[in-house]
């Protein structure tokens, strides 16, 4: 259990140790009703595992999208059968019906909720855990902008109008702070402001935004950070009245331990990497000696995400001179 004189030290790994009998991860959401979103993503599916196998007593709404001709429940069905969710159906066989699916997308107004599960969203949900997002760093600026940017406007709003809200954890990323020595717990100065890059992508065409992507992007490196970067703008700017928590994590790799070693459910990024070097088909990369490639591994992101909230990490969004 985390030692809370602690507080605002480094977290080390034995801090990392969470008891199955009792903990305050399970305090904080014991008879909670929780919002997750990204439950399809790498690190949605290690926090959706995570809260089941330490709360029995949680209720789950996770949004999913249809796609591909398969049907919301269908993905869900999917990501149980993954090899994560092993050692729930040995010790809890009954954990699914904690967790209960809503059909819709995060790119459109209310995520294209029906009426009826926006009502019980509004009336039950008192956490919210946004994990959606779409980390492909060459996808094209109008689909990055929907899925980083206009989801969160979209979450807030409904976030607003529920009314036993108690914490709100976004997951950003620590590369939103571009060009800085130092990251330190407040807003980055935003290239644009969220309100003006939604216009443009919703004015232009898709061959009009790739000829100036460029020009929109300045000095960031690629469409991800960038538009991590607008988000936590209108987070700044919209969420002034909600108690949100803002985790900026590194580049996230296989799990260290929690719920088995060495998971991984992608081979982009620096996995791929690793995985075509072993098996000899890479040669050679070219890198710059001096850069570190800050690398951590995916269940310490997720149970630190979980004690952000536990630290009495509640910011109210106009605090500008300490928000996490």
């Amino acid at each position: 259990m985390m030692d809370f004189e602690r507080e605002g030290q480094d977290i080390t790994a034995s801090d990392m140790i969470v008891s199955e009998e009792d903990s305050d991860i399970k305090h904080f959401f014991n008879n909670s009703t929780v919002f997750v979103t990204g439950v399809t993503g790498f690190l949605g599916k290690l926090a959706l595992e995570k809260l089941l196998y330490i709360c029995e007593d949680v209720k789950i709404f996770v949004l999913i999208r249809k796609k591909n001709g398969m049907s919301a429940e269908s993905r869900l069905t999917d990501i149980f059968n993954e090899l994560i969710f092993e050692r729930l159906k040995r010790i809890r066989p009954n954990f699914k019906e904690n967790v209960h699916v809503i059909s819709g997308d995060v790119c459109y107004p209310n995520f294209k909720i029906q009426s009826e599960d926006l009502e019980t969203l509004t009336a039950d949900v008192d956490c919210i855990m946004n994990f959606a997002a779409t980390k492909k760093i060459d996808e094209h600026i109008k689909l990055s902008t929907y899925t980083n940017v206009a989801s969160v406007k979209y979450l807030i709003e409904l976030a607003k109008r529920m009314k036993h809200l108690k914490a709100f954890l976004h997951i950003s990323t620590v590369f939103s702070s571009l060009g800085k020595e130092k990251i330190i717990e407040e807003f980055c100065e935003a290239p644009i402001s969220s309100e003006k890059l939604l216009s443009l992508v919703e004015c232009l065409d898709n061959d009009q935004l790739r000829d100036i992507t460029d020009i929109i992007l300045k000095k960031y490196p690629n469409t991800y950070v960038f538009t991590k970067c607008v988000a936590e703008d209108y987070i700044k700017s919209h969420g002034q009245s909600l108690p949100i928590v803002l985790f900026r994590p590194s580049i996230a790799i296989a799990t260290a331990k929690d719920p088995v070693s060495g998971w991984i459910d992608t081979i982009h990024g620096v996995t791929g990497a690793l995985i075509w070097g072993s098996l000899g088909v890479l040669r050679s990369l070219h890198c710059q000696k001096k850069y570190k490639a800050e690398l951590v591994p995916a269940d310490y992101i997720i149970i630190i995400s979980y004690y952000q909230w536990l630290f009495g990490s509640y910011v109210e969004c106009c605090d500008e001179e300490s928000t996490k």
